[in-house]
């Protein structure tokens, strides 16, 4: 510049401007893209497991709503309750009774070793501790397909239920 001119620019500012990196910062930022991938890597997979968790929970409430909606339009519900069975030979039949009412909860066809052993008296023995004694039917008892309709499924959900509490108790 020559003596006496003057020179006009504007403020000091900071820009950000390319730079070219030395050894050791270059390794220093392959060292946080390395550890930056890993915790991606390790958000996604929580991710993943929290999706599975909440799609597990929302499959849980689904089936409980429905359950509530069939109670409710059915206005009954499966409950526990203690029966017995009692053999019908004039019918060939074994009838289950609720404890609760006495009334028949439902019957069923005799299996043909059921039909036997009620001929020879010993079809609910009585064991030494007072507990009766089922003879195993040897036979599906009914078929599903001479079932009412649902009544299969209830049926499946009644023993499923049975098990449970047995295994409970």
């Amino acid at each position: 510049m020559a003596k006496g001119e003057v020179t006009v620019r504007s403020e000091v500012r900071t820009q950000e401007l390319l730079v070219p990196l030395t050894r050791d910062e270059l390794l220093l930022k392959a060292q946080e893209l390395s550890t930056a991938l890993f915790d991606l890597e390790t958000l996604k997979e929580r991710h993943k497991g929290e999706k599975a968790e909440q799609k597990d929970a929302e499959g849980k409430t689904e089936k409980h709503l429905k359950e509530l909606a069939r109670t409710i339009r059915s206005k009954s519900e499966l409950r526990p309750i203690e029966v017995y069975d009692q053999p019908n030979g004039a019918l060939a039949t074994v009838e289950t009774i609720r404890m609760d009412t006495g009334a028949v909860a439902w019957t069923r066809p005799m299996t043909t070793t059921e039909r036997d052993a009620f001929r020879q008296g010993t079809l609910f023995e009585m064991t030494s501790d007072g507990e009766r004694s089922v003879v195993e039917p040897d036979e599906q008892v009914v078929e599903a397909s001479k079932m009412p309709p649902g009544m299969a499924e209830l049926t499946s959900e009644v023993e499923g239920k049975v098990t449970a509490i047995r295994k409970r108790g």
